[in-house]
């Protein structure tokens, strides 16, 4: 929202959610960024492989950037020379999509924030983005781990409570801190990652804890499996 008054640039609404319009968009309107959630990632991919086969396979190890770039010069093509990143967030992003549009030539800018949080907490360095974690903290924002491994936020950023719901209040803003309800884990760079939603995780009878989107994700990835969704009983 406020980098483009920066730059200045240009900031471009779509309606359509189809794949050909978003490329089309891209391409005609000269943008060089797309801020999305990682559904639109993954409907581009599709679209992406169909469009162009040869995106479907890995290129050999240790291909310089340069020659994949070339690889793939008809995707480049495709989406106009202008652009090159996406910014992702809302949603847990899946290694697997992330690790696509980086072969392909692209940068994933991954972020994460709440509505309370007006909204962003932390953002990857467009140019030293982390794989798989979704940045450092910006400047004024605070974040720590809770024993449980619940993710906790304060800073001026943070609102001060709920509307009219003063109970909801109470439980979410306790000592200062506001607790977002996502359970992640710092690494040593200081990055964080998003293992889950709190109230999602499953709890085993020898205590281990499992997260619905890590089984989903090896479930989807089994031959014939298209789609699965893990509910704890």
């Amino acid at each position: 929202t406020f980098i483009p008054p920066m730059l200045p640039g240009v900031v471009v609404f779509t309606r359509s959610y189809a794949p050909e319009d978003i490329v089309r968009q891209i391409q005609t309107r000269r943008i060089s960024v797309l801020v999305c959630v990682p559904k639109i990632l993954e409907v581009l991919r599709d679209h992406v492989i169909r469009a162009f086969p040869e995106t479907a396979t890995d290129p050999p190890a240790g291909m310089h950037w340069a020659r994949r770039w070339w690889l793939y010069r008809r995707v480049h093509r495709a989406f106009g020379l202008k652009f090159w990143a996406f910014v992702v967030g809302a949603a847990p992003l899946d290694p697997a999509l992330e690790t696509f549009w980086g072969r392909l030539g692209f940068v994933v800018v991954q972020g994460y924030g709440l509505t309370e949080t007006a909204p962003i907490v932390t953002l990857n360095h467009p140019l030293r983005a982390a794989k798989g974690a979704v940045g450092k903290p910006i400047s004024g924002v605070d974040i720590q781990i809770a024993p449980d491994g619940e993710i906790l936020v304060r800073g001026d950023n943070v609102t001060r409570g709920y509307y009219n719901a003063p109970e909801e209040t109470r439980a979410a803003f306790q000592d200062g801190w506001f607790h977002t309800g996502d359970i992640g884990e710092i690494d040593a760079h200081g990055q964080l990652h998003i293992r889950g939603r709190k109230k999602e995780m499953i709890v085993t009878p020898e205590g281990l804890n499992v997260f619905p989107e890590d089984v989903e994700r090896a479930l989807n990835a089994q031959p014939g499996v298209k789609d699965s969704a893990v509910v704890g009983a």
